[in-house]
Protein backbone atom coordinates (compact mmCIF):
# COMPACT_ATOMS: atom_id res chain seq x y z
CA UNK A 1 0.00 0.00 0.00
CA UNK A 2 2.55 2.35 1.18
CA UNK A 3 4.49 1.30 -2.74
CA UNK A 4 0.87 2.28 -4.38
CA UNK A 5 0.75 5.75 -2.32
CA UNK A 6 4.66 6.92 -2.82
CA UNK A 7 4.02 5.89 -6.31
CA UNK A 8 1.36 8.45 -7.05
CA UNK A 9 2.75 10.91 -4.59
CA UNK A 10 5.81 10.59 -7.08
CA UNK A 11 3.75 11.03 -9.92
CA UNK A 12 2.13 13.69 -8.75
CA UNK A 13 5.52 15.11 -7.96
CA UNK A 14 6.92 14.65 -11.49
CA UNK A 15 3.51 15.90 -12.97
CA UNK A 16 3.69 19.25 -11.10
CA UNK A 17 7.63 19.56 -11.91
CA UNK A 18 6.35 19.71 -15.93
CA UNK A 19 3.91 21.81 -15.48
CA UNK A 20 6.14 24.16 -14.05
CA UNK A 21 8.47 23.35 -16.37
CA UNK A 22 5.57 24.43 -19.33
CA UNK A 23 4.46 27.23 -17.55
CA UNK A 24 7.60 28.71 -17.37
CA UNK A 25 8.60 27.73 -21.07
CA UNK A 26 5.14 29.74 -21.80
CA UNK A 27 6.37 32.78 -19.99
CA UNK A 28 9.31 33.02 -21.59
CA UNK A 29 7.48 32.56 -25.00
CA UNK A 30 5.56 35.12 -24.23
CA UNK A 31 8.08 37.61 -23.06
CA UNK A 32 10.29 36.52 -26.57
CA UNK A 33 6.88 37.55 -28.59
CA UNK A 34 6.58 40.87 -26.27
CA UNK A 35 9.85 41.70 -26.67
CA UNK A 36 10.15 41.11 -30.50
CA UNK A 37 6.40 42.95 -31.37
CA UNK A 38 7.84 45.81 -29.30
CA UNK A 39 10.98 45.87 -31.88
CA UNK A 40 9.18 45.72 -34.70
CA UNK A 41 6.83 48.08 -33.16
CA UNK A 42 9.95 50.81 -32.88
CA UNK A 43 11.48 49.73 -36.13
CA UNK A 44 8.22 50.22 -38.24
CA UNK A 45 8.43 53.86 -36.08
CA UNK A 46 11.07 54.81 -37.27
CA UNK A 47 10.43 53.82 -41.15
CA UNK A 48 7.40 55.68 -40.60
CA UNK A 49 9.27 58.90 -39.28
CA UNK A 50 11.86 58.83 -42.05
CA UNK A 51 9.07 58.60 -44.32
CA UNK A 52 7.33 61.25 -43.77
CA UNK A 53 10.91 62.92 -43.58
CA UNK A 54 11.29 62.34 -47.56
CA UNK A 55 7.77 63.72 -48.03
CA UNK A 56 8.17 66.55 -45.40
CA UNK A 57 11.31 67.31 -47.71
CA UNK A 58 9.80 66.85 -51.47
CA UNK A 59 6.96 69.15 -50.27
CA UNK A 60 9.87 71.99 -48.98
CA UNK A 61 11.54 71.50 -52.46
CA UNK A 62 8.34 71.80 -54.08
CA UNK A 63 6.96 74.84 -52.28
CA UNK A 64 10.62 76.76 -52.52
CA UNK A 65 10.54 75.88 -56.26
CA UNK A 66 7.24 77.51 -56.28
CA UNK A 67 7.90 80.53 -54.06
CA UNK A 68 11.08 81.27 -56.57
CA UNK A 69 8.96 81.40 -59.56
CA UNK A 70 6.24 83.21 -58.30
CA UNK A 71 8.79 85.41 -56.88
CA UNK A 72 11.06 85.50 -60.43
CA UNK A 73 7.36 86.41 -61.79
CA UNK A 74 6.55 89.30 -59.71
CA UNK A 75 10.46 90.92 -60.27
CA UNK A 76 9.16 90.49 -64.02
CA UNK A 77 5.92 92.44 -62.99
CA UNK A 78 7.84 94.41 -60.91
CA UNK A 79 10.92 95.30 -64.16
CA UNK A 80 8.18 96.17 -66.06
CA UNK A 81 6.10 98.31 -64.25
CA UNK A 82 8.90 100.20 -63.93
CA UNK A 83 9.96 100.30 -67.24
CA UNK A 84 6.37 101.71 -68.10
CA UNK A 85 6.49 104.59 -65.45
CA UNK A 86 10.14 105.26 -66.47
CA UNK A 87 9.33 105.34 -70.11
CA UNK A 88 5.85 107.46 -69.51
CA UNK A 89 7.55 109.92 -66.85
CA UNK A 90 8.91 112.59 -69.26
CA UNK A 91 5.21 112.42 -70.75
CA UNK A 92 3.52 113.01 -67.87
CA UNK A 93 5.86 115.72 -66.78
CA UNK A 94 5.67 117.54 -69.88
CA UNK A 95 1.47 117.31 -69.88
CA UNK A 96 1.76 118.47 -65.66
CA UNK A 97 3.61 120.92 -66.95
CA UNK A 98 1.50 122.07 -70.61
CA UNK A 99 -1.47 121.70 -67.57
CA UNK A 100 -0.11 124.23 -65.11
CA UNK A 101 1.07 126.82 -67.91
CA UNK A 102 -2.48 126.55 -69.26
CA UNK A 103 -3.91 127.33 -66.28
CA UNK A 104 -1.34 130.19 -65.22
Amino acid sequence: MNYILKSILDFDKKARLKREEAEKYLNEIYNKVEIEKRELEKAELENAKLKLKDIEEGFKKGAEKRLQQIQQKNDEVLAELYDKRNGMFDAWVEEMYKRVLADG
